[in-house]
Order: C-alpha cells, then sequence, then structure tokens
C-alpha cells in the first residue's frame, strides 16, 4: 500500500428489509422513532407533528424551512427559499452556506413532493453532513412507510 493512499470506507446503505414478522414491518427501515433530532441524525415527521411538537418545547428553536413556496412555510418559521429547477451541484454548497451562516437553527427540509432540488442523488448524506439539526417534513400518510431517516416523536 501506497504511503498515501487511503482506503475508502462505504457505508451501506439500507434496503428491503427482509424480517419474518407477520408483515408488521412491511417496507419501514425503523422500528423505534428518535426522541430529539441530533445533529449528523436527520428524522422525519409531518407537519402538524412537526408544529405540534415545536410547540411543547421549552425554548423554541430558530427553524429554517427550506422550501420553494412561502406559503409551505409552517408557521413561526423563516423561509430558505429553493428552487426545485435548480442544478443538483447547487444543493450541497447552498445548504453547507446557510448552516455557516445559522450555526444554532434548525433545518427543516420540505420532502413533500419536487419543493426541493434533486441532489443528484446525494441528499441523504448532504443531510446528515450539516453540523446542523434537520427534520424532513412528509406527508401525513407515508409517516410510517420507508425513509432513510426514523420518524421524531417528542416522548414529553
Amino acid at each position: 500500500m501506497n504511503d498515501g493512499y487511503r482506503e475508502k470506507r462505504v457505508v451501506p446503505q439500507p434496503s428491503k428489509i427482509s424480517v419474518t414478522d407477520s408483515n408488521v414491518m412491511g417496507d419501514r427501515y425503523w422500528l423505534n422513532s428518535q426522541p430529539m433530532p441530533m445533529k449528523g441524525r436527520p428524522c422525519t415527521c409531518t407537519e402538524s407533528m412537526l408544529t405540534s411538537q415545536l410547540s411543547r418545547m421549552p425554548i423554541s428553536p430558530d427553524a429554517w424551512c427550506w422550501t420553494e413556496d412561502v406559503a409551505d412555510v409552517p408557521d413561526s418559521m423563516n423561509w430558505l427559499r429553493s428552487d426545485a429547477a435548480a442544478h443538483p451541484a447547487s444543493v450541497e454548497p447552498e445548504l453547507s452556506t446557510w448552516a455557516q451562516t445559522n450555526p444554532d437553527a434548525w433545518l427543516i427540509v420540505d420532502g413533500r413532493g419536487g419543493k426541493i432540488p434533486d441532489a443528484g442523488g446525494d441528499l441523504e448524506e448532504i443531510l446528515r453532513g450539516l453540523p446542523v439539526y434537520v427534520i424532513m417534513i412528509i406527508e401525513d400518510d407515508a409517516i410510517r412507510s420507508t425513509h432513510p431517516f426514523p420518524p421524531w416523536e417528542y416522548p414529553l
């Protein structure tokens, strides 16, 4: 092995679960929810649940919703404009710059149907790499379906 060579490690990505569970799991990745968002560990939530859970927190975080239209931003959040037609290469620099500017803010990603740009298939990695709390808003009927991030269910 060369002195300047470093082996790249590949983290396996989840695929369909094959568990004998009388179809209790279905296609879900996550058996348990995540009690709180953590940096480097994004989670999912419906808009109504997100609003409810943020209102129960002792200190309301500075939340920014990354979505295409200001009308899709939940109450009491700031708007981080996205352009669904933007080039995939622009996503990571845009979010990294925003995270450096707002290190204590929470990023709420609007994952409901085409409201954010395609990141060339790397959105999951980009969101995990941001040094801020990340929550992805998903459709009400999709909360228990297959997602790369666990659902956020505030325990209080």
